[in-house]
């Protein structure tokens, strides 16, 4: 598919500040596209794992999402988490 993207990304999100904080490491992975509005649109996945705190539940949890990127600024979908 000619002007495919590959994205991978690694990153952990972080929750509170306080004794309940959590913090769950993530993996993400996505193909999309740029569309003729120069908007960037994705789908993909987000693996989480090594959860803590109060964003414990999320570890060993998949998400699917679907994402659009304006200004640099991405705005994700999630469309369906489950275990692994």
């Amino acid at each position: 598919m000619s002007g495919a993207l590959h994205t991978v990304a690694r990153g952990v999100l972080v929750s509170g500040n306080g004794s309940t904080a959590g913090t769950p490491d993530h993996v993400d992975q996505a193909i999309g596209h740029y569309g003729a509005d120069g908007k960037l649109r994705d789908t993909g996945i987000i693996l989480n794992t090594k959860a803590t705190g109060n964003l414990a539940f999320l570890g060993n949890m998949v998400g699917i999402y679907k994402a659009l990127a304006i200004i640099g600024i991405f705005i994700k979908f999630f469309i369906h988490d489950m275990p692994i």
